[in-house]
C-alpha cells in the first residue's frame, strides 16, 4: 500500500484530500506544514511520496524542498498541489522547482493517476 504525506495548512483541503485518498486504497499521513512535515519525517515517518502545498504559514512548500532535497529525505517523490496555477504557467513552475505541479483547483485525476503509478 501507498503511503502518502499531505502537506497542506488548510484543513477542509488536507482532510478532503486525505479522505478521498484512503478511499483510493492509500495510506495517508497529515501536515499543516512544511516544518511540521520534516518534524514528521525526522521522527521516522517514511512516506512513499509528499503531496505539497507551495504557499503555508511557518514553512512554505518551497523552503521545505529546499530543506528536504538537502536531507536524508531527499529521495522521497514529491508532487505540488498548489493553487497559484491561477497566476502561473506551471510547466515552467515544475521546471524551475524539480518536480511535478498540478493545479489545486482543477480535476483530482492527474493527482489520482500520479500517486497510482508509485503503487
Amino acid at each position: 500500500m501507498t503511503h502518502v504525506l499531505i502537506v497542506e495548512d488548510d484543513t477542509t483541503i488536507r482532510d478532503g484530500l486525505a479522505e478521498l485518498l484512503e478511499l483510493e486504497g492509500f495510506s495517508v499521513s497529515r501536515a499543516a506544514n512544511g516544518r511540521e512535515s520534516l518534524s514528521q519525517l525526522n521522527a521516522g515517518l517514511r512516506p512513499d511520496v509528499i503531496v505539497l502545498d507551495l504557499v503555508m504559514p511557518v514553512m512554505d512548500g518551497l523552503r521545505f524542498l529546499k530543506t528536504v532535497r538537502g536531507s536524508a529525505h531527499g529521495d522521497i517523490p514529491v508532487l505540488v498541489m498548489t493553487a497559484v496555477g491561477d497566476q502561473v504557467d506551471l510547466a515552467n513552475l515544475a521546471e524551475d522547482i524539480g518536480c511535478p505541479v498540478l493545479s489545486k483547483t482543477g480535476p483530482l485525476e492527474p493527482l489520482l493517476a500520479a500517486l497510482h503509478a508509485f503503487d
